[in-house]
């Protein structure tokens, strides 16, 4: 087994992780999001041998901005910047079309959900598609 398997089923593993917490809780630790920056740092020295650096501070950036706005939680935000890390920057596009996908299915599933107990949520929890189209990033470019 290489390296590179290991620290990408780590990777999911850490995803998973990362969508339990965030349907249970609405929360993304530091921690989650430190381990998912550490894992994509060795990810992507082991597959492109230099980390992508520029991509993951424009992602903090406009998070921050949304952050600010009230669209987007900041755990969200740190969560695809730490994804960020491991995604080829042409990725990046395809990457967001993908947390896109997976945050629209996630909203009608829990507008469906909500529909039928009558409860109303504090918003949907993002990080599940971040974790999900995150992890697609990454896999898009080794």
């Amino acid at each position: 087994m290489s390296p590179t398997f290991g620290w990408l089923c780590t990777l999911a593993i850490l995803s998973l992780f990362i969508v339990i917490g965030d349907i249970f809780s609405r929360k993304i630790g530091n921690d989650l999001c430190m381990a998912v920056a550490v894992m994509s740092l060795f990810l992507s020295i082991s597959t492109i041998g230099s980390p992508n650096i520029i991509s993951p501070f424009v992602v903090l950036i406009f998070g921050v901005a949304l952050t600010h706005l009230g669209l987007l939680g900041g755990g969200d935000s740190k969560l695809l910047a730490a994804y960020a890390i491991a995604i080829d920057p042409q990725n990046i596009p395809l990457t967001l079309f993908m947390i896109t996908i997976v945050g629209g299915l996630v909203s009608v599933i829990y507008l469906v959900i909500n529909r039928f107990i009558h409860k109303t949520t504090e918003g949907v929890p993002y990080g599940i598609a971040i974790a999900i189209g995150g992890l697609l990033g990454v896999l898009a470019s080794i």
